[in-house]
């Protein structure tokens, strides 16, 4: 009789989800021999997607650190100008931890815009660019928006140099 009750109450409920969510996290979480591969992955991996809490991968830690900084550099094509424009965001390398702390998610974002899968927000980066200047350059048409990745491999002691500036996005507008 007791039990029934029990199994009623709001309770247990809450705390049957808590725990369920604690043992997917932990799961998708500690490295399990094999990786991805491992059952236990497999068959958390698609639960975790369609629940939207996979945490991807975490590159902070050995031995596979995040080794790269990147930035964005804007070329802003002008009607009028033989040269373009360059808009380039934040070099967070030359930042203070309190700068870094308050502008974390911009420099996140610029990060994210250059990623192969994320071109509506490409899109929309660049109309946001041309808007901007066209506002504070009363007159001035932008008929191109170029983004372009420049990245910078952090070095270890015995590493060479590595540097790769790539654009990634090309927008020309035309008479709107």
């Amino acid at each position: 009789m007791w039990i029934s009750r029990y199994f009623r109450s709001p309770r247990i409920w809450a705390n049957a989800v808590i725990v369920g969510y604690l043992s997917l996290a932990i799961v998708d979480a500690i490295p399990l021999p094999g990786g991805a591969d491992h059952p236990a992955k497999r068959v958390t991996d698609p639960l975790l997607d369609g629940l939207g809490i996979w945490q991807g991968t975490w590159d902070l830690f050995a031995p596979s650190v995040d080794k790269t900084n990147h930035r964005i550099i804007a070329e802003i094509h002008v009607s009028g100008e033989e040269m373009p424009l360059k808009w380039y965001s934040p070099d967070w390398t030359q930042m203070s931890c309190l700068e870094l702390f308050r502008l974390s998610r911009e420099v996140e974002y610029y990060d994210r815009i250059r990623s192969g899968w994320n071109q509506p927000a490409q899109e929309s980066f660049a109309a946001y660019l041309k808007r901007n200047h066209e506002a504070a350059h009363p007159g001035s048409v932008v008929t191109g928006i170029h983004l372009i990745a420049h990245e910078r491999r952090i070095l270890i002691q015995s590493e060479d140099p590595q540097e790769t500036i790539e654009e990634f996005y090309r927008r020309e507008f035309q008479d709107e």
